[in-house]
């Protein structure tokens, strides 16, 4: 990899991390509900250089994010950590089949949209094991 294209996707990560820890400062009406500005990082670097890398800078955002705030290998970790990943690869998969019917707009939308529903999903799976929890999918999905 060249170095200029190491310094800029080194950029991103950094920005997103500040990002992340930043956004968790923000009062929520709920503990799940953020307003996902780190992910911005991650569309920037999917238009910029492409999936592989939009993918690395999620990844990394959210591990080294969580190093910071202590919450790393908790179970909020790896809810963070799975929705994200997901999020990337649908707003990559967005991007690179459909880019030219939806905007940079629409393409984070279905990104949010996927954080949400993997992160009910594996909140469901590994800890609540309830049905009821997919009442909080956004309206529509159920």
């Amino acid at each position: 990899m060249e170095t200029r294209k190491l310094t800029r996707l080194s950029l991103f990560i950094s920005t997103g991390v500040i990002l992340f820890v930043v956004e968790s400062f923000f009062p929520t009406p709920f503990p799940w509900i953020k307003l996902g500005i780190a992910n911005t990082v991650t569309l920037i670097a999917l238009y910029y250089y492409g999936v592989k890398e939009a993918i690395i800078v999620a990844i990394l955002r959210i591990i080294i994010g969580s190093l910071i705030k202590g919450v790393l290998f908790n179970p909020l970790f790896i809810i963070s950590i799975s929705a994200g990943t997901g999020a990337a690869v649908m707003m990559s998969f967005t991007y690179r089949y459909f880019g030219n019917k939806f905007s940079v707009i629409g393409i984070s939308i279905w990104g949010a949209l996927i954080f949400n529903v993997v992160q009910i999903i594996v909140a469901n799976l590994l800890f609540v094991k309830k049905g009821e929890i997919y009442y909080l999918l956004p309206a529509g999905i159920i």
